[in-house]
């Protein structure tokens, strides 16, 4: 991100970020949701050694994911023109077709790997498609720029934003690539099982496509509703900055360019971990529910929230204290330096609501409702469009009052989901391991952290001139003191046992790396 924002700027930031908005909300349609969903069917099957039919889900699904790919893209084609915040941004929107249809079938196969309870070929398969993808976007966001730009800002944004699109589809190639080998190379393996089937009844394709659409689509319904947050934000912050306030279309687009291609994007990393350790749940708890095994359904469900609680409260706290230091490093541009990183410091708490949030609408799918996340996505949606058109036109506020709206919304899906899983699953949570530990380890981490960062950048201007490298090593520090600081505190105030902490991302390297520290 940060290259290719030093390519294509702000306002190339802006049009990329207006195309994509649109595009995830197709490819939530036709392939982000369909992992979760096809997993939780396969799962079941796999569960009952169902294994014909569970082959057959995967050939049907395949089928299903390529027609709603396919119409996600013509609806976009025939409106786009009247969706798009800024029509400027619609050449962008239109490189990004070809990657739909693509990521429908990619996400079908990462489904069904997922399924089978292991993340090894997603994990290597999405990897790969973000080198691919960093590398592309920005080098073709380079070869756009110069094969076809006239050498005007408008014209240099706008073509380096569509290269930038097509690195996108790049990526999503690589990925795919390399999910069709893994799958090649398990055949012998699930031909041999497919013999093995015992199972007398073969359900018809009718019941099989019924299973399919029972539950993809309530998975689709909420992805896509979470998802139209931030395109209702982008259209209505745009309507009202340019119609209301007279603002230019150039400079409302460089505003959420700012906001959308810096301070989101940083605050959706530790967001991501939330919804991987969700998408990876769901097939575990489905099959405990298959099996009338709800006592470990809800020990498991409340097992990740810790997790996830630890990871989420913890980055939040990280990305509020030094927000500028970390925009520094990835978008050192300093004409948007200080915006940036305010926006981002008031966007952290987003990343323990997002978190929480994710997790609860993945325990809620996994236990037969479905419909629950995507009704309350609709509430939040609903009440933040209306907060956020009141503030813009009672206010002075721009982009703030985006995050503000932000805040809200993330607030209500994780208010909503709780209240719905605590009375289905009645899942017992520990509030104080789960989150008064994690938040006062985190305060303390602030602390020390950004003490080590201050103290940090004293000392080392005095041996390197350029601040860039100073504020780059300081926040290195920064980060290793605050994760000794806060393991430290968390193991003495026994949040996690050294079991809990191997179900975390590189829990083994983390537990002997505490145990080496003597913190363990």
């Amino acid at each position: 991100r940060s290259p290719l924002t030093a390519i294509i700027g702000d306002l190339g930031n802006g049009y990329y970020q207006y195309a994509y908005s649109l595009y995830t909300i197709a490819l939530l349609v036709s392939s982000y949701s369909i992992p979760s969903a096809f997993s939780k069917i396969l799962a079941q099957r796999l569960a009952r050694k169902d294994y014909v039919n569970a082959q057959k889900t995967l050939h049907y699904t395949l089928g299903f994911v390529l027609v709603t790919g396919l119409l996600a893209t013509l609806l976009l084609f025939f409106f786009g023109p009247v969706l798009i915040a800024d029509p400027a941004a619609l050449p962008v929107l239109y490189l990004f077709f070809p990657t739909i249809i693509l990521s429908a079938i990619l996400g079908v196969i990462r489904g069904y790997f997922q399924a089978h309870r292991t993340m090894v070929q997603t994990s290597i398969s999405q990897l790969l498609e973000q080198i691919f993808n960093a590398v592309f976007s920005v080098l073709m966001a380079w070869v756009f720029i110069h094969l076809f730009s006239d050498g005007s800002k408008q014209s240099s944004a706008q073509y380096g934003a569509m290269g930038s699109a097509f690195g996108t589809g790049v990526g999503v190639c690589a990925g795919l690539l390399f999910m069709l080998v893994a799958y090649r190379m398990n055949l012998p393996y699930l031909r041999k099982r497919l013999r093995q089937d015992h199972h007398k009844e073969e359900n018809n394709s009718l019941l099989i496509l019924h299973s399919i659409a029972v539950v993809v689509l309530p998975f689709i319904a909420s992805t896509v509703i979470s998802y139209l947050a931030p395109f209702v934000n982008q259209k209505i912050f745009n309507s009202v900055m340019v119609g209301g306030r007279g603002m230019t279309n150039e400079r409302a687009t460089e505003l959420y360019g700012i906001l959308s291609g810096k301070a989101i994007v940083i605050s959706n990393i530790p967001i991501a971990m939330a919804n991987a350790m969700s998408a990876a749940m769901i097939p575990s708890i489905s099959s405990f529910f298959a099996c009338g095994k709800k006592e470990e359904a809800s020990k498991l469900a409340s097992q990740v929230t810790r997790v996830t609680m630890t990871i989420g409260i913890p980055c939040a706290a990280f990305l509020a204290i030094l927000a500028k230091p970390i925009t520094m490093i990835l978008y050192p541009q300093r004409s948007s330096l200080d915006q940036a990183s305010i926006l981002l410091a008031a966007l952290s708490v987003t990343v323990v609501f997002y978190s929480l949030s994710a997790v609860s609408s993945g325990i809620l799918q996994s236990i037969g409702r479905t419909n629950t996340p995507w009704m309350n996505s609709a509430v939040g949606l609903m009440l933040q469009t209306l907060f956020l058109l009141a503030v813009l036109y009672q206010t002075k506020l721009t982009t703030m009052a985006v995050v503000f709206a932000m805040i809200l919304y993330s607030f209500l899906m994780c208010l909503l989901n709780h209240f719905f899983v605590k009375r289905s699953l009645k899942m017992k949570r520990d509030v104080k391991r789960t989150y008064l530990f994690p938040l006062l380890s985190s305060v303390l981490m602030s602390l020390a952290g950004y003490g080590a960062y201050l103290a940090s950048c004293k000392g080392l201007q005095m041996f390197l001139p350029s601040f860039y490298f100073v504020n780059l090593l300081a926040t290195a520090l920064a980060v290793f003191i605050c994760l000794l600081v806060y393991a430290f505190f968390m193991v003495r105030f026994k949040a996690l046992t050294e079991e809990e902490m191997y179900h975390l991302p590189k829990g083994r390297k983390i537990v002997s790396l505490l145990k080496k520290v003597r913190i363990l």
